[in-house]
């Protein structure tokens, strides 16, 4: 390992780091993401959608949540729930406001982490 602006037990670190971020940032399987928004449906009362329907209202549900862990989706259901200004089940914009957030923080730290590999690798090349 290239070890010259930082010590060798830090680049280590620093590269388990990012594949745990990396790790971290893996999409929840479909069935996850379905178990999820099962569960929080039990939360709210059911509406009088057909079967067809409702496979519809699902399969768009899996496209525009497909890019979220499963932990970040679990994590904005809950928050959607203890909200007693939320009565009826969130609509896809609802909960990926709430994603968003959690999801760009790690995106961004793993830009970070990356960056600072990088400069590492750089610095020992140019010794």
């Amino acid at each position: 390992f290239p070890v010259t602006i930082i010590e060798y037990k830090t680049y280590a670190m620093l590269t388990v780091a990012i594949r745990q971020l990396e790790l971290s940032l893996k999409p929840a399987h479909p069935k996850e993401v379905l178990m999820i928004l099962a569960r929080l449906r039990l939360h709210f009362a059911s509406s009088t959608m057909s079967e067809d329907e409702l496979a519809l209202l699902l399969e768009d549900y899996l496209n525009d949540l497909a890019i979220y862990p499963k932990d970040i989706l679990e994590r904005a259901c809950i928050e959607y729930r203890r909200d007693s200004d939320n009565l009826f089940f969130p609509k896809i914009s609802q909960l990926t406001k709430i994603m968003n957030g959690y999801w760009y923080l790690r995106r961004y730290k793993l830009a970070k982490l990356k960056k600072l590999l990088s400069v590492a690798d750089q610095q020992a090349t140019k010794e």
